[in-house]
């Protein structure tokens, strides 16, 4: 079951740019580099983007462009009754998504009875089996990215907290006390009784490393 494809899901827009901010600074603290990535889908063969690099070095700027592959491995969510859900075919496709949501401003989009959609601040889609744990989880706090990490905020408290943490404070078990940092940790690497049935999506997606992770450096910015 293939829940988005590149054909039924498709961006609002032709184009949108999608950029990774590194910034250093020399002894006195002076501004050395500010790195810049834009990427422009293409509508004829929408696993490639164009990529254009600005970097900014004592008051001069160069621009260089190159083309790069997208990842076209399928992304996918172990559900609890064993089956495979196939959410997006690709990169491409889950970017769409991100750009469908935030287009309407929306914090969720339901992809079927049991896989829920989020938004997480126009960065990363959290894609999440609606398991108790999972609506308990939902229901107690809201997801965000902050200065380049996924952290779950409570709804009534004054508590911010990783998705590890948040995960426990809703009522999972977790047999060690080492937090979660990609996709195989919450996934492949469990038994399948241990996984809390979540998965998260951004730029980086590729089914040959760990995954998208829950902390980036340097953080990630779509605009």
């Amino acid at each position: 079951m293939v829940l988005f494809t590149a054909n039924n899901m498709l961006a609002p827009s032709n184009t949108y740019k999608i950029e990774t901010l590194t910034v250093s600074t020399d002894t006195s603290g002076n501004l050395l580099n500010l790195f810049s990535l834009s990427v422009i889908p293409s509508l004829t063969a929408p696993t490639y983007v164009s990529l254009s690099t600005t970097v900014s070095q004592s008051g001069t700027a160069t621009t260089n462009s190159h083309t790069v592959n997208l990842s076209t491995s399928a992304f996918n969510l172990i559900m609890s009754d064993g089956t495979t859900n196939t959410i997006f075919d690709s990169v491409y496709t889950g970017l769409n998504t991100l750009e469908f949501m935030m287009s309407r401003n929306q914090y969720y989009l339901m992809a079927s009875d049991d896989v829920m959609i989020i938004n997480v601040d126009g960065v990363k889609l959290l894609i999440l089996e609606t398991t108790f744990v999972n609506q308990k989880l939902m229901n107690s706090l809201s997801f965000h990215y902050i200065r380049g990490k996924v952290r779950c905020i409570h709804r009534n408290l004054a508590t911010i907290m990783n998705l590890t943490d948040a995960l426990i404070s809703v009522g999972y078990k977790k047999s060690t006390d080492v937090a979660f940092v990609n996709n195989t940790d919450l996934q492949e690497s469990l038994t399948d009784s241990n996984r809390p049935r979540i998965q998260v999506f951004d730029l980086y997606h590729s089914a040959t490393t760990g995954g998208c992770k829950l902390e980036d450096s340097p953080a990630i910015n779509y605009n």
